[in-house]
């Protein structure tokens, strides 16, 4: 994380009442107060490193490959490989708050459950939140709990994001709230260019509307042979049973200095370039005094309405308590 401090008390309020016990944050150089909030919290192991995030190194991929990737990706994988080995463990960025399905009362029940079918890998649905327009981001919010959050960006897409096939990895479907803004205001990305397709061609072919991740891997179990491949994916395929649901407050009051941090440092994906699309969109959205809803917009009262909608599953609880192994 880098700057989270508008997060940070909503999130560890949140990940200990699901059974979070200990805290493992890799503080990019922040300067808003996150790290002193972090060295306080007696569950928190603070780490450091001289690398930046967003940084290219050469990595060495299990089996002996090497590729250039950003540091970040090699941190999500050594974090847990070193303190975790042998464990279950959850991944979250500062803005991503994971909900179990109901009649899961906890991750270790969770934990109890995957351990018991031999599941490595668990996938979520990344849920974006957002308040009803964008004027309700002026002014200053606190957060200090999910309720709060909630409270403020009570919003979501009621569409599915991922779909499970037999035999194959799950396929994401649908698209973001952010594609369908993007879309919506005429921000688009252009295909990339091949060199088997002429150029007048390619200038006819229709964009792509920007991008954003639906789909993440928040819980794998650190056993020998399995692994990261990137900061959304592992090498092994998750279980067919469980669907979680990250809840992601991108759209908050922070929603302007963080995007204006991630264009200045360039450290996320494709140098951030989603990112200018952001920008875009803020500007353009201002400029009306548009809304974020749409079409599906529903506002949030508890995990059932991501259960409704398909974001969220558990294959084996029955009436709220956890069933035994198929």
């Amino acid at each position: 994380m880098r700057n989270e401090r508008f997060f940070l008390e909503a999130f560890f309020d949140h990940y200990r009442r699901i059974g979070v016990e200990q805290f493992l944050i890799l503080d990019d150089g922040s300067s808003d107060g996150s790290i002193e909030y972090c060295r306080a919290q007696s569950d928190c192991a603070l780490l450091a490193s001289p690398l930046r995030y967003g940084e290219e190194i050469e990595v060495r991929m299990p089996g002996g490959r090497v590729q250039r990737e950003r540091a970040g990706v090699l941190f999500k994988r050594a974090i847990p490989e070193r303190f975790c080995r042998g464990a279950y463990a959850v991944y979250a960025d500062a803005d991503e708050f994971l909900l179990l399905p109901p009649g899961t009362e906890s991750l270790g029940a969770l934990f109890r459950g995957l351990e018991a079918r031999a599941v490595d890998s668990v996938v979520a649905s990344l849920v974006e939140f957002y308040p009803a327009s964008i004027g309700d981001l002026r002014g200053s919010a606190e957060p200090r709990s999910f309720e709060d959050l909630v409270s403020l960006y009570p919003y979501f897409d009621a569409l599915p994001l991922v779909r499970f096939r037999p035999g194959m990895p799950p396929k994401r479907i649908n698209g973001s709230a952010s594609r369908r803004l993007f879309a919506q205001y005429g921000l688009v990305r252009p295909r990339p260019r091949s060199r088997w397709v002429p150029g007048w061609l390619h200038e006819l072919r229709r964009p792509l509307p920007g991008k954003s991740a639906t789909m993440k891997t928040p819980i794998l179990r650190w056993r020998a042979g399995v692994w990261t491949t990137d900061t959304h994916h592992a090498n092994v395929r998750p279980s067919s049973e469980v669907l979680l649901a990250f809840a992601h407050f991108k759209f908050t009051h922070a929603w302007a200095s963080k995007t204006e941090e991630a264009l200045r440092l360039r450290s996320y994906a494709d140098k951030s370039e989603k990112y200018e699309l952001y920008s875009e969109l803020m500007r353009r959205m201002q400029a009306d005094g548009a809304d974020f809803t749409g079409p599906e917009s529903r506002r949030y009262q508890g995990p059932g309405d991501l259960v409704d909608a398909g974001l969220l599953q558990c294959g084996w609880t029955d009436g709220g308590r956890e069933a035994g192994p198929d």
